[in-house]
């Protein structure tokens, strides 16, 4: 690729990633004030744009349950999933779950076949990042 058309390309991959990092929720669970003011500014962007919610633990918990489970996706969608954007796929995890599913036995392991079977599909070599709660890093353990 030419410079213009390498600028041109890293521009329209890292606005989708910058909607995707911005739009961490960081909402009180049950809060229908907080999602409602939420919701209301991310309709406000250009229909051009294109806005993935990513649940964090302020949104769901640190031990998620059905109810926040529940609570979450009735208003912002599917709590791990994935998309295409270009010739990119990016995957989506809920990973306090998979740090405490106490609340919602069963459903990290669901999580997880789901992930292993997209994985399983995807064309091409990727690569992953997972943010982390401060509680799962190993020195806080």
């Amino acid at each position: 690729m030419k410079g213009k058309t390498v600028k041109k390309e890293f521009r329209r991959l890292l606005t989708a990633i910058l909607v995707l990092s911005f739009f961490v929720l960081h909402l009180t669970v049950g809060c229908a004030s907080e999602a409602a003011s939420y919701l209301s500014i991310a309709s406000g962007l250009k229909p051009s744009i294109l806005r993935y919610n990513v649940a964090g633990n302020h949104d769901i918990h640190d031990a998620p349950s059905p109810t926040s489970y529940a609570w979450y996706k009735e208003r912002f969608g599917d709590l791990w999933y994935s998309f295409t954007y270009g010739n990119n796929l990016f995957i989506v995890l809920e990973s306090n779950i998979l740090k405490n599913s106490s609340n919602y036995p069963g459903k990290d392991t669901e999580q997880m076949d789901w992930l292993t079977a997209t994985l399983a599909n995807a064309e091409k070599c990727f690569a992953a990042k997972l943010s982390l709660p401060t509680s799962f890093r190993k020195e806080n353990n």
